[in-house]
């Protein structure tokens, strides 16, 4: 069987853009000590979101209550505390920074995209236009029939990713990268169901010669790739320079220190999720076409020119280089965490923020890591779409060109899908 590859076959890009993915991965292990879950992050601020408003305000009075403050807390409980809420600031943040990113992608769209030599995102289908006012385009017949799969599809990819415990970065790119056996279960698992999917439900069709004009794609060019990688330098190089400088000046308090690490962590954490928005961009991973091109792996489709290898390349840069990061730096660094002789290095960087590491304790492979996997493997061959990309696409919905006549209906569009992964996760949050 001769191999024949998709047009707009895009190694390097996606090589590039595993890079930064692998970039962000590490720098939230090493300095704040947690995984990088994306549909975790999303369903933990879903779930925050939604408890009653007099339960927060008890929490708080609870806290800020002399007579409730149990002054006998060990020092251990005080430390898993405070990465507790480190990680419910830093996970709402990362969320904040991929929807940031998508605007950003969207305000600077025509540039990026002649810089990188090819499409961020996908040409919108819109089958109906918006006529006079909301109800014309949102509530006509046609909107009903797009915008109802789009509903049924997030809230597949919503349950499976909350009964599963994890996507395509949680699972694939930081459990595999850790040889987890959890996660490689859990990846082959939804990666097979939605190549099945796929083929299944997207059937073969012969490309036109428009189709293969739209998909060429250049190399990218030095100056947009180094623009994308703006982030990066402050999360990695700057904000930890500035946070070691601080501890070595004299006369700093261990409060003073506590909220320089506070504040560290936050700005890091949004960056992060700001950078990882651009490797998205730099993979493909933003437009559905590209993931259903890399999911149509059959023998008719290779044979016929449909399959696109190129996201196996994000894999190769993006899985590589965070298992790299996790073996060679922060793995020893936990088990020295654990031993009797171990110091402040052997923490995560913003220690006095998040002192404990935030790492998956749970071995075993049972049916709701697979029953997960397997319905967030259906929503995602049909869609081509995960959380991470889907809200990313949300906020570059929210900025949307000035030609673009039917922006409300891409924005409702990307908005249901998110909405509806909330809503699979709050379910789904009720039995696991």
């Amino acid at each position: 069987m001769a191999l024949q590859i998709a047009p707009g076959f895009t190694p390097l890009h996606s090589f590039l853009g595993g890079l930064m993915l692998a970039s962000g991965v590490h720098a939230m292990l090493r300095e704040l000590g947690m995984v990088l879950g994306i549909s975790g992050f999303f369903h933990t601020n879903v779930r925050n979101m939604c408890i009653d408003t007099e339960a927060k305000e008890e929490q708080s009075n609870h806290k800020q209550d002399p007579q409730k403050i149990h002054h006998s807390i060990s020092p251990e409980d005080d430390a898993i505390q405070q990465s507790d809420n480190a990680n419910a600031s830093s996970s709402r943040l990362f969320i904040h920074g991929l929807i940031a990113g998508g605007a950003l992608l969207a305000a600077s769209r025509t540039p990026l995209e002649i810089g990188l030599g090819m499409p961020i995102f996908d040409a919108h289908d819109i089958k109906f236009q918006i006529g006079k006012g909301l109800s014309a385009g949102i509530l006509s017949q046609q909107a009903v029939e797009r915008f109802v799969p789009v509903a049924l599809w997030g809230l597949l990819v919503g349950l499976g990713t909350k009964i599963g415990n994890g996507c395509t970065s949680g699972h694939f790119l930081c459990g595999l990268s850790r040889l987890s056996f959890r996660s490689i279960a859990a990846t082959a698992t939804f990666f097979s169901i939605a190549v099945l999917t796929n083929v299944l439900v997207n059937p073969v069709k012969p490309f036109t010669r428009k189709a293969i004009l739209a998909a060429q794609t250049d190399l990218p060019s030095l100056w947009a790739v180094l623009l994308m990688q703006i982030p990066a330098v402050f999360y990695l190089f700057i904000i930890p320079y500035f946070v070691k400088a601080k501890a070595e000046k004299k006369g700093v308090t261990e409060d003073e220190l506590k909220a320089t690490h506070e504040q560290a962590g936050k700005a890091s954490s949004f960056l992060i999720g700001l950078h990882f928005a651009l490797g998205l961009a730099m993979t493909g991973m933003l437009r559905p076409s590209k993931v259903l091109g890399f999911l149509n792996l059959s023998p008719d489709r290779i044979r016929s020119g449909h399959w696109d290898p190129s996201l196996a390349f994000v894999a190769l840069g993006g899985i590589v280089a965070s298992s790299i990061g996790w073996f060679a730096d922060v793995k020893p660094r936990v088990e020295r965490s654990k031993t009797k002789s171990a110091t402040t290095e052997d923490k995560p960087l913003y220690w006095r923020s998040s002192p404990k590491w935030r790492l998956p304790n749970r071995k075993s492979i049972d049916i709701k890591l697979i029953f997960g996997s397997v319905l967030f493997g259906i929503g995602w061959g049909v869609t081509g779409l995960c959380p991470g990309p889907a809200l990313v696409g949300f906020g570059a919905s929210t900025l949307p060109a000035p030609q673009d006549s039917n922006a409300l209906v891409h924005l409702a569009n990307r908005g249901i899908f998110v909405g509806a992964v909330g809503l699979g996760g709050l379910i789904a949050g009720n039995f696991v």
